[in-house]
C-alpha cells in the first residue's frame, strides 16, 4: 500500500475530523483559531509529499477551507444555535388547505398565521427542515363557495405527497367530514383551527371515522377552536351570569347549523334557570318577521339569541330595531363577527349603529399570553390586522413543530415513519403543547383543552369588533 495519501484518504479524514472536531470544539466554545491550529496539526500525515506537489496544494487548501468552516459554526454556537450535521438536511412540508379566494373573509388571515409561525420556529426543528410550498396550500372553494367534492380533492393530493407530514384545515366543518376519512386511512395528522361542529370528534353514526372512534390506534384530527355546542352553552352563561338577563327570546335561521346553536343555548339557559319567551326560526318574509316580533314583544323579552349566519342576524337585529327591541342585547355566534362595517356586506355593515348591544360568542380563546406579540408580528409582516381565527391557526402550526421536534431524534425514520410519528405525537393526550394561546392539550376525541370562549363587542368609536371578556368552559356543553 502507498504510504502516500491519496486524494479520497484525505477528503474522507476530513470530514471525519470535522465533524470530531466541530462538535467538540463547539462544546467548549474555543476560539476558531484555537481550533484551526490544533485541526492542521491533526491533518499533517506522517509521510508528506514533496513540497510543492499538487497534493500538499489541495491539502493546505482543504485546511483553509476547514478552518472558515469551524469559524463559522464557533459563530453559530455562540448565537445558541444547534450544531448542524455532516448528514443532509430531511426536507418536510405542511400542507394547508383553506376556502381561499372565496367568500370567507378569513382565509387568508389564516394561511398568513400559520407561515408565520413556521418562519418564527426558523422554518426547522433541528436537521429537520419545514416547507409550506405554494403546491402544498390548497383552496377547497368551487364558484364561490367551500365544496367538500373539491376538499376531498385537495386531501388526497395532500396525503399522496410523502413528504407532507400534516395539514391544517379545512375552515368549514362539512368540508371536514369529506376529508377526514381521507387523511385518517393515511395517518397524517389534521388540525383544525375553524371546525366547530361536535360531530366531527364524538358522533359514531355520523360515518367519520372520528376521534372519538378511530381505526386502532389511528386518531389523526384534532381542533384548537371549541365545538358549537360549548360555544352556544357558553352563551347562556354570559347571558344569564354576565348580563343579568332572565328571559330570552330565541331565533335561528331555519339552517341546521343555527337551529342546533339555537337548541343547546336553549337547553343551557333552561338548566341555569331562565326562560324561553319565544322559539322560533326567522320567517323569510319581512311582514311575517315583524309579526313573530310583535308576539315576542308581548312577552317582555330581555335579550334576543340568534343561531345562524351574520347576514341573517343582521335582518333579524334590523326588525326587532324597528319593532322597538333594539336596547336589548342582542348575542349570536362568530358568524356575527365576519368583518368591520367597512366591509361589505358584513353583520356590522348591514346593521349600523342598530349594533351597540350586539355581542359575538367567539368559539376559542384570543387573549393568551402570546396573542399581542402574535399581532405586532402579523401587522409588521402583513400590513393588516388578523382575523380571530389567525391566532388560532398560528396554535395549530405550533403544535404540529412541536410534534416535529419529538422525532427529531430519529434518524432512521422513512418519509412515512415521520409522517406516522407526527400524527402520533400530536393526538398524544399526555403531551401539553406551549403555544400563543397558552398551554393546550386534547382529549381523547380530539377536541382542545382547557375550553375557552371570547366575547366580542361592538365599538362604535371604530364601527367594529372589539374583545370584550373570555368565558372558561370547563363542564359547558357535552
Amino acid at each position: 500500500m502507498s504510504r502516500h495519501l491519496t486524494d479520497e484518504m484525505i477528503d474522507a479524514q476530513l470530514i471525519a475530523y470535522l465533524h470530531d472536531r466541530a462538535e467538540d470544539g463547539a462544546a467548549r466554545a474555543q476560539t476558531p483559531e484555537h481550533v484551526a491550529t490544533a485541526m492542521a496539526h491533526r491533518l499533517r500525515p506522517s509521510h508528506r509529499a514533496p513540497l510543492g506537489s499538487a497534493r500538499v496544494l489541495r491539502s493546505a487548501l482543504l485546511v483553509v477551507v476547514a478552518a472558515l468552516l469551524l469559524l463559522a459554526l464557533w459563530a453559530w454556537s455562540l448565537a445558541g444555535g444547534r450544531l448542524p450535521s455532516v448528514f443532509p438536511t430531511r426536507v418536510v412540508k405542511i400542507a394547508i388547505e383553506l376556502p381561499l379566494g372565496g367568500s370567507e373573509p378569513s382565509a387568508e388571515s389564516v394561511a398568513n398565521g400559520i407561515k408565520l409561525a413556521v418562519e418564527d420556529a426558523r422554518g426547522r426543528t433541528g436537521q429537520i427542515r419545514i416547507e409550506v410550498p405554494e403546491s402544498a396550500i390548497l383552496s377547497d372553494v368551487l364558484d364561490g363557495l367551500p365544496d367538500p367534492d373539491q376538499g376531498v380533492g385537495n386531501m388526497r393530493h395532500i396525503v399522496g405527497d410523502a413528504a407532507v407530514v400534516a395539514v391544517i384545515g379545512p375552515f368549514n366543518s362539512y368540508v371536514a367530514q369529506a376529508q377526514i376519512p381521507i387523511s385518517n386511512a393515511a395517518g397524517l395528522l389534521q388540525c383544525s383551527p375553524a371546525t366547530t361542529d361536535p360531530q366531527l370528534t364524538r358522533s359514531a353514526d355520523s360515518g367519520i371515522p372520528s376521534a372519538g372512534s378511530p381505526a386502532p390506534g389511528q386518531r389523526n384530527y384534532i381542533r384548537v377552536v371549541t365545538t358549537d355546542d360549548v360555544a352556544a352553552a357558553g352563551a347562556a352563561h354570559f347571558v344569564l351570569e354576565r348580563l343579568g338577563k332572565t328571559s330570552v327570546l330565541v331565533v335561528d335561521d331555519d339552517q341546521d347549523p343555527g337551529r342546533a346553536m339555537a337548541d343547546w343555548f336553549q337547553d343551557e339557559f333552561r338548566r341555569l334557570g331562565g326562560s324561553i319567551v319565544s322559539r322560533s326560526s326567522l320567517p323569510d318574509s319581512a311582514a311575517a318577521t315583524s309579526a313573530m316580533l310583535a308576539s315576542a314583544l308581548a312577552k317582555r323579552p330581555q335579550a334576543i339569541y340568534f343561531g345562524g349566519t351574520g347576514d341573517r342576524a343582521a335582518m333579524l337585529l334590523n326588525a326587532a330595531v324597528n319593532a322597538g327591541m333594539g336596547g336589548i342585547p342582542f348575542v349570536g355566534s362568530d358568524g356575527l363577527n365576519d368583518g368591520d362595517a367597512a366591509r361589505p356586506g358584513s353583520f356590522l355593515s348591514l346593521v349600523g349603529e342598530g349594533a351597540q348591544h350586539a355581542y359575538s360568542v367567539f368559539p376559542g380563546s384570543v387573549n393568551g399570553p402570546g396573542e399581542a406579540a402574535f399581532e405586532a408580528r402579523y401587522r409588521t409582516s402583513y400590513g393588516a390586522d388578523p382575523t380571530p381565527f389567525a391566532a388560532l391557526a398560528y396554535a395549530c402550526a405550533q403544535v404540529v413543530v412541536a410534534a416535529l421536534q419529538q422525532t427529531e431524534a430519529d434518524h432512521g425514520l422513512s418519509a412515512i415513519g415521520i409522517r406516522d410519528a407526527v400524527r402520533a405525537a400530536g393526538v398524544d393526550t399526555s403531551t401539553t403543547f406551549e403555544t400563543i394561546l397558552g398551554p393546550i392539550a386534547f382529549d381523547t376525541r380530539g377536541d382542545v383543552t382547557p375550553k375557552r370562549l371570547t366575547l366580542y363587542a361592538f365599538d362604535s368609536a371604530t364601527s367594529d369588533w372589539v374583545y370584550s371578556d373570555q368565558i372558561d368552559a370547563a363542564g359547558v356543553g357535552r
